[in-house]
């Protein structure tokens, strides 16, 4: 088993940072598997690769390829994978999920860390009452029109 990562404890708990590092939210999902923030320093390479991560799983919507982060993962033996994740009010596609998780299950990438962009962060609950909000009117036009219709 992995040692813990030192957190820094004068942040929110919502917004944790690893001591020496950018990254936010790190922690352990599963055996071999890690979550958190967008690497962005050579200090978070630096932690990365202490904890023997192999492969970083780049969640988006639209993958883009940023030559200097996958150079700077390469140089700490570290692999980039982009899936593709819907960052938007639609909930992601049952395709991408079973994709996603299939690389997460999947022992040869082991261990993995994964990611999505940090402009997310914290704003799933907004995310979620904007696409409900926006499901609501749509069922009351509906409604509105059918009614219309008889």
């Amino acid at each position: 088993m992995l040692g813990a990562a030192t957190v820094d404890a004068s942040t929110s708990s919502e917004a944790q940072t690893v001591a020496g590092t950018t990254l936010v939210h790190f922690g352990e999902v599963d055996q071999g598997v890690y979550k958190g923030s967008e690497p962005k320093t050579n200090a978070d390479y630096e932690f990365l690769h202490a904890r023997h991560i192999k492969y970083i799983l780049d969640l988006e919507l639209l993958p883009s390829v940023r030559h200097s982060e996958q150079k700077k993962a390469k140089r700490y033996g570290i692999l980039l994978i982009h899936g593709r994740l819907n960052a938007s009010p639609i909930p992601p596609s049952h395709k991408h999920i079973e994709r996603i998780m299939a690389i997460l299950r999947n022992k040869r990438y082991h261990p993995i860390y994964f990611h999505s962009k940090d402009r997310l962060a914290g704003h799933q609950q907004e995310i979620h009452a904007e696409r409900d909000r926006k499901l609501e009117a749509a069922r009351r036009q509906r409604h509105i029109r059918r009614q219309q219709a008889a």
